[in-house]
């Protein structure tokens, strides 16, 4: 006896799938709506800490980017009175903060800094100061619709417990672009360190090779015993005295002794530790191409020269350093200055970076020449403010320019006649028919 027909055997079935979808969607969603830290975070300050090379890459890169200043400018782009509120929260951004925001950014591609406000009286709510939080500690929420946005953070400690829940206003979030479209990443940086994952395990695994090898002194060749009926555990025991003897520091320069004829076999370092060498300079050109600067500024002689230095040093603040400055410029305009009770802006200042002044200087000698570009352009082209003065919205022609027609000589003057003298006007008089 069939109670259930084919039909609604079938309707129930895709009910149930319904059901399932809307519950794998949902169970997704709720999954989603967290993004905890990567586990790559964990290898990406291990690599910050014992890898070399990523250290070296980062600080300098950190330092450098600390090193330029920021200021709070009004609309007309003059300098912000002392007293203003834009003014005191920059001066909160000392090197050491800064230095400690480019750190996290280079190395993480994220920066979290939690927005330090007055809480009661009269300034209540205005922005003193950002505290830096670890990229490691945080924990991004997420909207369960479409389109996905950042809701709000989470600030927790693995080491004490703390846990605390932070709004979407009360922090400053910025990283670098993810392409990807795994959900629990897309919403977080991307690492050069990641990307460099294979290369800094071969460089640990070179690193343990080469330690090892001068701590051993590599294989350089083969003892053996020229007595052929030496038995093994003789042998065997001979080595370990052998090493207890060279352990001891009062053997130092003595001979040993060895109870029977021993033979020597050299056979040099291996072709393999020769390459493993080699392979440390590309691996540390590949760390400095991830990060956009040149191996020749971590002391690469292979190719470097005093010209190649400063180029290099040019190329690493015009394509890495001031781009991820302006990053951070528009980063606190957009999130910090709304909090801060001011009508200033804030721009940072390249014009005091040294490697930067031959450039500057070549500018000033090509637009010294540039007689057809007003000095109020010049100014512009070389980041100064515009003068009010009308003179300077005027072309200046240097006074030795003449025009080419100017320039062309006349016919030479037929004066077989005597009609012109030294010194009298030139009109040509009307002579007498009798002369």
């Amino acid at each position: 006896m069939q109670f259930i027909s084919n039909k609604k055997w079938d309707a129930l079935q895709l009910q149930l799938k319904a059901v399932q979808t809307n519950s794998l969607a949902q169970l997704i969603n709720n999954f989603s709506t967290k993004i905890f830290p990567s586990w790559g975070v964990v290898k990406e300050m291990d690599a910050y800490q014992n890898v070399n090379q990523v250290y070296s890459v980062v600080k300098k890169l950190a330092t450098c980017s600390a090193m330029i200043p920021f200021y709070g400018y009004d609309k007309k782009g003059e300098d912000l009175p002392e007293t203003d509120n834009l003014v005191t929260f920059l001066n909160t951004l000392d090197f050491e903060e800064k230095e400690k925001l480019y750190t996290n950014f280079y190395l993480f591609a994220e920066y979290f800094g939690y927005k330090n406000r007055t809480e009661l009286g009269v300034n209540g709510g205005q922005l003193n100061s950002l505290v830096s939080l670890h990229p490691y500690r945080m924990i991004v929420y997420l909207s369960g619709d479409f389109p996905r946005q950042i809701t709000g953070y989470n600030y927790y400690e693995v080491e004490t417990g703390i846990s605390q829940d932070l709004p979407l206003d009360e922090v400053v979030f910025i990283k670098t672009y993810n392409p990807t479209t795994d959900p629990l990443r897309e919403f977080r940086g991307l690492s050069p360190v990641s990307v460099l994952a294979r290369v800094i395990t071969r460089i640990k695994s070179a690193q343990d090779a080469v330690v090892g090898q001068l701590q051993n002194g590599g294989v350089p060749g083969i003892v053996f015993d020229k007595f052929a009926q030496a038995e093994v555990e003789v042998t065997g025991n001979r080595k370990n005295d052998f090493s207890k003897f060279i352990k001891n520091p009062a053997n130092k320069g003595a001979p040993y002794f060895a109870g029977n004829e021993l033979g020597y076999i050299e056979l040099g370092t291996p072709l393999a530790d020769m390459e493993v060498i080699e392979m440390a300079t590309l691996d540390m050109d590949e760390v400095c191409n991830a990060y956009g600067v040149s191996s020749v500024l971590f002391n690469d002689t292979s190719a470097s020269t005093e010209s190649n230095v400063k180029q290099m040093k040019t190329e690493m603040y015009e394509n890495t350093i001031i781009p991820n400055v302006y990053r951070i410029e528009a980063a606190l305009n957009k999130y910090a200055l709304p909090d801060i009770k001011t009508k200033g802006v804030i721009k940072c200042d390249t014009s005091e970076i040294k490697a930067l002044q031959e450039d500057q200087a070549a500018l000033v000698t090509a637009l010294a020449g540039a007689w057809w570009i007003a000095p109020n352009e010049k100014r512009e082209r070389m980041m100064y403010d515009q003068s009010e003065d009308e003179l300077m919205d005027k072309f200046l022609v240097p006074s030795n320019l003449v025009p080419l027609e100017d320039l062309v000589m006349p016919d030479p003057i037929n004066n077989a006649a005597g009609d012109y003298a030294p010194g009298q006007a030139n009109v040509v008089p009307i002579r007498q028919a009798n002369g």
